[in-house]
C-alpha cells in the first residue's frame, strides 16, 4: 500500500458540530445525451420592449456623443 492510498482510504469520521468538514465530495457525470440535448436546444427569441407612454424611462436607450 502506497502512502497516498492511505491518505484517501482514511475515512474523515462526522462531527455533528462541523458538517462540512466531514464532507466527502461525489463526482456525478452527466449523461452525454443531456448534454446534447441542452446544445441543441430551441432558444426563445428575445421579445422588443415597446415604449409606453406611463413608463418613459423604461424605454431609455443612451447616446454617446463623442467629441
Amino acid at each position: 500500500m502506497f502512502a497516498d492510498e492511505a491518505l484517501t482510504a482514511k475515512k474523515t469520521p462526522f462531527d455533528a458540530k462541523y458538517p462540512a468538514a466531514s464532507f466527502t465530495p461525489e463526482v456525478i457525470y452527466a449523461d452525454s445525451k443531456l448534454i446534447l440535448e441542452a446544445k441543441t436546444a430551441v432558444k426563445k427569441p428575445v421579445r422588443k420592449i415597446e415604449f409606453d407612454p406611463r413608463y418613459p424611462a423604461a424605454h431609455f436607450e443612451p447616446k454617446v456623443i463623442y467629441p
